[in-house]
């Protein structure tokens, strides 16, 4: 049985790094964000199976060939991130945050970056920033309630989870909405002990 399951994974991985990169070489015309969004997953993915260095060279080979285009920046942060070079993917992101001051995506990695420094009062202002320049990045939402918990902030970490609940159910995302329900009353419960 469990011979079957290895196989079975080795071919789903072959299977979904196959379908990714597919997507990614397709550049399906007229739908942009579906390709940043496979570049992202891929990314996360090849992490997760040991192999987020291959993101890294592929990611800093596209910067340093020049691209000017912000998502690329973001995605060789990110990138840093999964393999836990948080030096590198500060010092990527200070460059980042010089060449794009006012794009979310970047300050929202910056956010992600300060977190993992413990660096909260930095790593809240980039999710804040962020979220004037576009509300609807739930991922800095999403970062700002688990820095709260991180700090201990559990009342802070509650009004988060329920503003993002809140958004969630009047955008109609009846299974997402769940999620963040669930982080609140964790969080209701500590404030109540």
């Amino acid at each position: 049985y469990g011979i079957i399951h290895q196989y079975m994974m080795n071919d789903c991985m072959k299977k979904a790094e196959k379908i990714f990169t597919d997507v990614i070489d397709e550049k399906y015309p007229g739908d942009e964000e579906i390709v940043w969004r496979a570049k992202h997953q891929r990314q996360g993915f090849l992490a997760q199976i040991g192999r987020g260095h291959e993101s890294v060279a592929r990611q800093l080979e596209i910067v340093n060939a020049g691209s000017n285009h912000s998502r690329d920046w973001d995605l060789l942060i990110e990138a840093y991130l999964m393999v836990d070079d948080i030096e590198q993917a500060k010092t990527w992101y200070l460059r980042a945050a010089e060449k794009f001051p006012a794009d979310p995506m970047i300050l929202g990695s910056g956010g992600d970056v300060y977190q993992k420094l413990k660096q909260y009062d930095e790593a809240l202002a980039c999710w804040d920033r962020a979220l004037e320049l576009d509300p609807d990045l739930y991922d800095c939402r999403y970062g700002k309630g688990f820095c709260y918990e991180e700090m201990g902030e559990y009342q802070k970490a509650y009004e988060v989870w329920a503003d993002i609940a809140h958004r969630l159910e009047q955008d109609g995302f009846e299974l997402e909405v769940e999620f963040p329900k669930e982080l609140a009353r964790k969080c209701r419960e500590k404030l109540s002990r």
